[in-house]
This record gives C-alpha cells, sequence and structure tokens, in this order.
C-alpha cells in the first residue's frame, strides 16, 4: 500500500496515484460533484437539528459527509450517506472506522504487550481493520484503501475544529459571508473559479489547522548523518517534529492562541516570515511524501465551509472544548454547535 510502501514500490504507486490526486485541475474537475454533496449536507443538517439549534452527533454526520464526497472523486459516484436511512454498509464502515482509529492510538503508544500475546485491544483494531478492508474492497478493487481511509477522518475532524472555532468567533464567521456573497455567483454556488477568490475561508483552515493539527507531529527515518540545531542526528534516527509546539511557539505565532486568520492572508504576508509560513504545510507532510490526499481534502472543506456558513450561523454555548489524541487530535466531548438558519 502507498502508506506503508518505500523505496522502488512507493516511487512506482506513487507516481500513478499523484497524477490524479495532486493536479489542482484534476481535483477542481470534481468540484460540482462535490458542491451537490455539499448542498444535501447542509440541507440535512438543518432537517436533524435539536430544539436547541444542535446537530446530534455532529462529529458523525460530517464523517458521513466527507465519506460521500471523497466517493465522488475516486468512485465517480455517491455512496448513500448522507439520507435518513444510510445503506447498512456506509454506517458499518462509519462504525469500523471509528473504532480502528480509537483502538490504534493505544496500540502506538502504549506498551506493546500486544506483541507477546493478543490483548483484547488488539483484537478489537484486528477486527476493525478486517472489516474495513472488506467493507472497502466491496466498494472499490482497483484503489489503494489506506489513503482514502485517512482522507475521509482528517478532513471530517479538521471540519469538526473549523466549526467549533467559527462558533466561537461571530466576527471572524460574518466577515467570511461577506467574503463568500460577493464571490459566488448569482445562484450562491460556490464553483471551482469562485474558491480562488476566498482567501479568507482558507485562512481559516490554516489557522485551524495551526492551532488544532490534526497530524499533530511529522516524521523521517535519517538516511545520513545530518546536524540539526546544533545537535548531530545520526543515520537511521527516526526523527518527529512537534507540530502542535511548534504552531503554539510565540517566538513563531504571535498571539499564539488566538483565532486569526487573517494572519494567512496576502495582504498580512509581511507580517509572517515566508520560512514559518511554509510551516503550515507540514499537517500535510513535506516534498515527496506530501499527503496524496491534501487537494481533495482542501476543496471539500472550503467547499463546505462556505456553503455552511452561507446557510446558518453558528454560536457555541458550553464549556471549552479541549484537544486529545485518539491517532489524530480529535474534540475531548461531542461538539454541540448552534446551527440558527439566516433565512
Amino acid at each position: 500500500y502507498l502508506i506503508r510502501s518505500q523505496g522502488e514500490e512507493w516511487y512506482k504507486q506513487r507516481t500513478v496515484v499523484s497524477k490524479k490526486m495532486l493536479k489542482l485541475g484534476e481535483v477542481s474537475n470534481f468540484s460540482t460533484e462535490m458542491g451537490e454533496v455539499s448542498d444535501d449536507f447542509v440541507s440535512r443538517l438543518g432537517k436533524i437539528r435539536d430544539v436547541n439549534g444542535e446537530v446530534p452527533k455532529l462529529e458523525r454526520e460530517l464523517f458521513k459527509w466527507a465519506m460521500e464526497s471523497i466517493g465522488t472523486f475516486i468512485f465517480e459516484e455517491r455512496i448513500g450517506c448522507l439520507g435518513d436511512q444510510p445503506s447498512s454498509m456506509a454506517q458499518s464502515f462509519i462504525e469500523n472506522m471509528e473504532g480502528f482509529f480509537k483502538t490504534l492510538q493505544p496500540l502506538l503508544y502504549n506498551l506493546p504487550f500486544y506483541k507477546l500475546w493478543k490483548t483484547q485491544l488488539w483484537q478489537e483494531f484486528e477486527s476493525y481493520s478486517d472489516n474495513i478492508m472488506e467493507i472497502g474492497h466491496h466498494m472499490v478493487e482497483k484503489v489503494r484503501l489506506y489513503w482514502v481511509f485517512a482522507v475521509i477522518i482528517y478532513t471530517s475532524t479538521a471540519t469538526t475544529w473549523c466549526l467549533y472555532l467559527l462558533a466561537k468567533h461571530p466576527e471572524v464567521q460574518e466577515r467570511l459571508l461577506s467574503e463568500i456573497n460577493a464571490a459566488a455567483d448569482k445562484n450562491g454556488d460556490v464553483a471551482a473559479d469562485v474558491l480562488c477568490r476566498l482567501p479568507l475561508v482558507k485562512g481559516v483552515v490554516k489557522e485551524t489547522l495551526r492551532m488544532y493539527p490534526i497530524t499533530y507531529s511529522t516524521s523521517r527515518n535519517m538516511t545520513e548523518d545530518t546536524e540539526i540545531g546544533g545537535y548531530n542526528v545520526p543515520a537511521g534516527t527516526h526523527v518527529q517534529a512537534n507540530l502542535y509546539g511548534m504552531y503554539h511557539d510565540p517566538a513563531l505565532f504571535p498571539e499564539p492562541e488566538s483565532f486569526r486568520p487573517e494572519r494567512w492572508l496576502r495582504e498580512n504576508s509581511g507580517d509572517m516570515d515566508p520560512t514559518v509560513k511554509a510551516m503550515s504545510n507540514l499537517v500535510w507532510g513535506h516534498g515527496a511524501r506530501m499527503c496524496i490526499g491534501r487537494r481533495v481534502a482542501e476543496q471539500e472543506m472550503h467547499i463546505t465551509l462556505s456553503k455552511i456558513v452561507q446557510k446558518f450561523k453558528l454560536s457555541y454555548e458550553h464549556d471549552d472544548v479541549e484537544p486529545v489524541l485518539n491517532t489524530m487530535m480529535t474534540p475531548d466531548r461531542p461538539l454541540r454547535v448552534k446551527l440558527t438558519p439566516r433565512f
């Protein structure tokens, strides 16, 4: 598989997949289909709000949206996740994906007793993994599956954090709404050509991933002796960069605990060192190993966030949400954002 392979095997697979996945023009061709999924998702949010205007199990709804949206690009068809009664296959896929990432985190970082005997946690992880692969092969036979799983969970989790921060900062919401309305076509649609005129939308996503980097670290195995910060790091050493620490360092990002998406706008480019600004991309990896699904995930988020802000005013009236690690950086509690229709 692309994510796990190395050397020549990795290069061959990466070369084939990147021709479609990393070319902006290829991804933009599916903006209409992704927009239709976003329209259906926004309509569903309006229908399933409770008496307080909040969406029960919002994280799961976002997961279903991300899965449906990626399907238009990878499978070139709708999967059926957004109906009142999702298909049993889609529902099973969602439940097993949630279990997969929940069990993966302790297996990665706790003592590896599972190498000595099959612990209960390992057996659960194994079951989730087997179920995901079986369902995935029913959905598509010729696509490597692991990166698809990663894009779905990454996109839905990142969008969860975006909605939380926008709900906490109504002034940013209003600026965002003004930008979207000015750029949208006469029907209010956010098509591919509109996205290039939404710098604040893109700034919201970048600032969200700075404050809550879903991939909270990035790593490399050193292929040669290297000096880093005055320290000699020998070849073969596994090195991890602490993205959360860097992104919350006031020496690099002034007022790091403040949500300031405008820091990423071109007119403010002089306020940030170019090297520091480039670090925002590390949440997607770097260089030849950059996340293969980055363009798809960004386009999904830009379109859907725009449509949600067009339709609803977001607010949050509960205790602050804190990040926890469940393989990715996720909220520590269900997100209860209030959605108030604008019209």
